[in-house]
């Protein structure tokens, strides 16, 4: 009785393994299971639907309902989850979709190529108006020299982050300008593209010159113009 019990377990063991060894339904060799029309996201493998196999398509997994019997597939393949499974590998928000699933990033970064991790998205610009702005903000120095004297003039006056020459007239500039270039086509995106690869450019100033500033200027105290700045909304954008 012990020696039959215990074969009668083997069994059973046996036909679980052969149910879960795999999504493919196999049959005993005068039957095509593929007979009929299959289930949703159930798919024939071979050519010509001559094969004893049925599966699921990518993304899905098949149920374990088989009758090989009956000479047609009954079975069906159900949706995977793989948000359920280690949040389907994404760094931040996972959302299954039938047969797939996507990662998505919080506003201010970006999927990466992999699909899966969260980078620095493109740098996006909030503009203002502000009061105050001219060209002379900031001016620490200016005189007549060349471009070689007006740099070396920058360089050895340790409040100076940047000079530019323009006319013949020599102008070194201090905090909170950090950069500050010609740019006389009016091009607004190379200003932009300027102060998004530099990582302490917080607001930018466009009109002619370029400014670059590392703190959020509002108001200025050179005159009583009113102007358009943009500030940077992430820090960690690209």
């Amino acid at each position: 009785m012990l020696s039959i019990r215990v074969l009668g377990v083997f069994a059973v063991i046996v036909v679980a393994l052969v149910l879960v060894e795999s999504d493919v339904e196999h049959c005993e060799d005068d039957v095509n299971v593929c007979d009929g029309e299959l289930p949703a996201n159930a798919v024939c493998s071979g050519e010509n639907n001559k094969t004893k196999q049925c599966q699921c398509k990518k993304g899905y997994e098949m149920s374990l309902d088989i009758d090989c019997k009956s000479r047609g597939s009954v079975f069906s393949c159900q949706d995977i989850d793989e948000c359920a499974t280690n949040n389907g590998l994404c760094e931040d928000k996972c959302q299954n979709e039938p047969g797939s699933y996507n990662c998505s990033c919080p506003e201010g970064s970006e999927l990466q190529e992999n699909g899966l991790n969260c980078g620095p998205g493109p740098c996006m610009f909030e503009k203002v108006t502000a009061t105050g702005l001219a060209k002379g903000f900031n001016r620490i120095y200016i005189s007549i020299e060349n471009e070689t004297e007006c740099e070396k003039k920058c360089n050895t006056t340790a409040e100076c982050t940047d000079w530019l020459h323009l006319g013949g007239s020599c102008r070194n500039y201090g905090l909170p300008i950090i950069q500050i270039e010609y740019f006389p086509n009016k091009d607004l995106d190379k200003c932009k593209k300027l102060c998004a690869e530099n990582k302490k450019c917080v607001t930018f100033y466009y009109s002619a010159i370029c400014t670059l500033f590392d703190t959020k200027q509002t108001e200025f105290d050179d005159d009583d113009e009113s102007s358009d700045i943009f500030h940077k909304i992430d820090m960690n954008c690209i």
